[in-house]
């Protein structure tokens, strides 16, 4: 399913799903979203917000079979994986498993496979499979396809046993190739994620396969060391590996020429021949061949006056280029000179190439045709030595292209030869992995009326970075993976071009951060300010993971983002959890010296900020803390009580039915272990029955310590946290004395959305003070608050005569606005702007 619909999820209360029956005949089935567990990691994303709608998909499980029983589903086999099937089966066809670099030579993720149209599979050369796949346009580490059949996507693949293997996320639209995500790597998941609502009633018992499923869980959980712990779904990997090869144009080469070559002086002659020599007109002399000429300019002589004469050199080829070299050049600089023209036929007009005067030394030029024309005009007066020049068929590479590689060099074409006219060439660059890339030029030499433009993209829609005539430019950097490089000339001149250095980079800021230790730290991002990068506001997001059973507590060294009203020119966002705002929390000022806490073992952060804003900077510390799991409700029990008589020690008093109270049970954060006794009417057969617990009760306590339980949250700065256990209810709130007042102070353990994990319903906050000690002063203005309501009120400013009430630093139309307060957080508050006089 798209994900932007599981993200809506919470406000719905069904999803109605449209079958295709066997027969062709099309039904619809309503799903309560209870039923619905989303996979928490699965993503196929990129971060541009324009195509989140298609670039976000998720994978679900419902926990209930659909009915009618003659809906043909397919079954995905929980058990242990076989190989992989080399021949799998859609609707209408059968596709072959290909070899991932014969199918996109980019390389695909470990999850996904390529396949092909069994009616290609007598296509085996590697030309005819990447035709097909690059009409995909695919770009699986990021993602999106930029062009494919969408309703194609998410059709099931199956063995011949009708097991499903697969499903395609794209296809081309003519069924040719499709790339496919293997199901394999999420059985776990879905086993885990089924087994834990059947564990709660007797169902499992009447199936034979799910017995066999559940008995093997049961051995697992003997010691609940043994109990695997699912992490490793969590890091499935979805990127490419990363290529060796390093990407480098071709230079064009002149090759060694014969010394007995064929000399051409006579004028108006179109020149076929494979290579040979260029001379202007002799006075009084022909000449056959490269020996005769050298015989000659041993000896004073010069070109023949009242001249204009014209060579036609065509290539043998059309896919050549004709190449010119001068040996030497010496002619009038006043009245006689040599054009160099392109020339595409008689339908197209010439296009001037160069003109030559004088003894300067010339420049060696490759044809942008297979065709040069070249005129040499001389007067009745000032005969000189002339010129004689070599020619030639070139083999010059392609004009742009598109790379995937670590590092590699691009240049004009001809490099380094003068560039021909009325070019565009485009290049395509794109690196493996998060990185960014830099461009480094090491020769760069345009005409001032060229244009070299880059954008930070892979299409000229994309932000625009520079753009670059002359000889000069600093280094330019993007900010994503991709850069786009538009090469454009014209017919007014024609210099040696550029040569220029791409490397893949790390990343600017964001990505996956795992912790290998106690700690990490993560900061604002840091610019090579000489750099050259696109302008405007860039979303840095980090994904940080602790290990399983682990709270995340982040600690504000630094932080500092100016004046920025409202969070609306940037912020710094938290989250300890995808797609819910109830676990968000955005900050643009007040964090300095702060702490803020997660209830979970992963921490989302979000960072906005303007490019060019130079004085924006955070720096944050993240420590990992192994918590303890908030037990379960014991038989016979009626509540229970958990608080933190200090900040390492959590202890939990049992109330019995009877009205007994246990004596406390502690656990030590970083431990994870709880001591002492929470069983209520302890007798000689409840000790020996907790002992020798059934299986099913181990399995079910083990899934509660490492998967179903919520984490006790953590203690807080001048906050009390108290948590409360009945039967299938457990509560946390925090507590604060009297004048504060925390903005999330209550939650409740739940299943998290995939199903997978128990997580709080919200995030929870530590105390600040309450909205009657913080009402702000606004200079030039004043401010009336009315009646506080559940640590709720509202406010009115009224400026001063000159001044308007606005929420940012314009002026607005009125001098009297209101904003509020709720729990300690203030929204909307305004600020006395003043008037401009007209």
């Amino acid at each position: 399913l798209p994900a932007h619909c599981i993200a809506a999820a919470k406000k719905l209360k069904s999803y109605q799903l449209q079958l295709r029956m066997k027969n062709g005949r099309t039904i619809y089935r309503s799903i309560n979203s209870d039923a619905v567990f989303v996979n928490p990691e699965f993503r196929l994303l990129s971060y541009n917000k324009r195509d989140f709608l298609f670039n976000d998909i998720a994978i679900i499980a419902l926990k209930y079979p659909m009915k009618p029983k003659t809906f043909t589903s397919a079954r995905i086999n929980l058990g242990k994986q076989s190989k992989l099937a080399g021949v799998m089966y859609d609707r209408r066809n059968a596709y072959h498993v290909t070899n991932d670099f014969d199918c996109d030579t980019d390389g695909l993720a470990r999850n996904q496979i390529c396949l092909i149209n069994s009616l290609m599979s007598n296509i085996t050369t590697k030309g005819r499979v990447q035709e097909h796949s690059e009409q995909l346009q695919l770009d699986p580490r990021q993602g999106y396809y930029r062009q494919s059949c969408w309703d194609k996507s998410g059709s099931a693949l199956l063995t011949s046993k009708c097991q499903m293997e697969a499903f395609t996320l794209v296809s081309d639209c003519r069924n040719s190739v499709k790339i496919a995500l293997r199901l394999d790597s999420y059985s776990d998941w879905i086993r885990s994620t089924i087994m834990t609502d059947l564990l709660q009633t007797k169902r499992w018992k009447k199936i034979r396969s799910l017995k066999r499923l559940f008995i093997r869980e049961m051995r697992l959980s003997k010691t609940c060391l043994n109990f695997k712990d699912k992490q490793e779904m969590y890091l499935v990997p979805n990127i490419r590996e990363a290529p060796t090869k390093v990407i480098e144009q071709s230079k064009p080469e002149f090759k060694p020429l014969s010394e007995n070559l064929r000399v051409v002086t006579d004028c108006g002659v179109e020149v076929r021949l494979e290579s040979g020599i260029i001379h202007s007109p002799i006075h009084y002399k022909d000449v056959k061949n490269s020996r005769e000429l050298l015989n000659i300019i041993q000896n004073n002589f010069k070109y023949r006056p009242n001249q204009k004469c014209e060579w036609l050199v065509t290539a043998p080829t059309e896919d050549q280029k004709v190449g010119i070299k001068f040996q030497y050049f010496d002619l009038h600089p006043d009245f006689d000179r040599l054009e160099v023209e392109e020339d595409s036929g008689s339908w197209a007009p010439r296009q001037e190439v160069a003109r030559f005067r004088g003894g300067k030394p010339t420049r060696t030029i490759i044809s942008g045709s297979d065709q040069l024309r070249l005129t040499f005009h001389s007067d009745y007066q000032g005969e000189r030595k002339g010129f004689g020049l070599t020619f030639q068929p070139v083999k010059v590479s392609q004009c742009g292209g598109s790379y995937f590689a670590q590092s590699g060099t691009i240049q004009s074409p001809n490099y380094p030869f003068f560039y021909p006219p009325n070019t565009i060439c485009t290049w395509k660059i794109q690196v493996p992995g998060p990185g960014t890339i830099k461009l480094e030029f090491d020769h760069l030499n345009l005409h001032t009326t060229d244009l070299l433009e880059i954008r930070d993209g892979l299409s000229d829609q994309d932000s625009y970075i520079t753009s670059i005539s002359g000889n000069s430019s600093n280094i330019v950097y993007t900010l994503a993976n991709k850069m786009h490089v538009l090469f454009k000339t014209n017919d007014w001149g024609q210099m040696a071009g550029f040569s220029a250095r791409f490397v893949a980079m790390p990343a600017v800021c964001g990505g996956r951060e795992v912790f290998q230790g106690q700690s990490l730290s993560l900061h604002s991002p840091e610019f090579d300010r000489q750099g050259l990068y696109r302008r405007g506001y860039v979303s840095c997001r980090w994904e940080v993971h602790a290990e399983h059973r682990h709270f995340i507590t982040v600690q504000f060294n630094q932080f500092d983002l100016g004046d920025k009203p409202q969070c609306a020119t940037g912020f710094l966002e938290l989250s300890d959890s995808v797609h819910d705002s109830d676990h968000m929390r955005r900050y643009c000022n007040g964090m300095e010296k702060k702490k803020w806490y997660t209830t979970s073992s992963k921490l989302f952060i979000e960072y906005l900020f303007d490019i060019d804003d130079t004085k924006s900077h955070f720096d944050i510390r993240l420590d990992q803390t192994k918590g303890c799991v908030l037990p379960q409700l014991p038989p016979f029990g009626k509540s229970m009580e958990c608080t933190y008589p200090n900040s390492r020690k959590v202890e939990c008093i049992v109330t019995c039915n009877d009205g007994v109270v246990l004596d406390p049970a502690y656990c030590y954060l970083f431990h994870g272990v709880w001591k002492g006794n929470m069983d209520c009417a302890v007798t000689a057969a409840t000790e020996k029955r907790r002992e020798s617990k059934r299986p099913l009760e181990k399995l079910l306590d083990c899934r509660h310590e490492r998967l179903t339980g919520c984490l006790v949250p953590p203690m807080m700065d001048n906050s009390l946290v108290k948590c409360t256990v009945k039967h299938g209810d457990s509560v946390c709130r925090i507590e604060c004395v009297d004048g504060e007042v925390s903005p999330g102070d209550y939650a409740r353990c739940v299943r998290d959305r995939s199903g997978w994990e128990g997580r709080w319903s919200r995030v929870l906050l530590p105390c600040i003070p309450s909205c009657i000690k913080t009402i702000p002063k606004v200079t030039h203005g004043r401010v009336n608050c009315g009646d506080m309501i559940d640590n709720r009120f509202k406010c009115r400013l009224r400026c001063k005569e000159g001044y308007s009430a606005s929420l940012y630093n314009e002026p607005s139309h009125t001098d009297v606005g209101t904003f509020s307060c709720d729990r300690g957080v203030w929204t909307g508050v305004l600020r006395c702007v003043a008037v401009e006089e007209k």
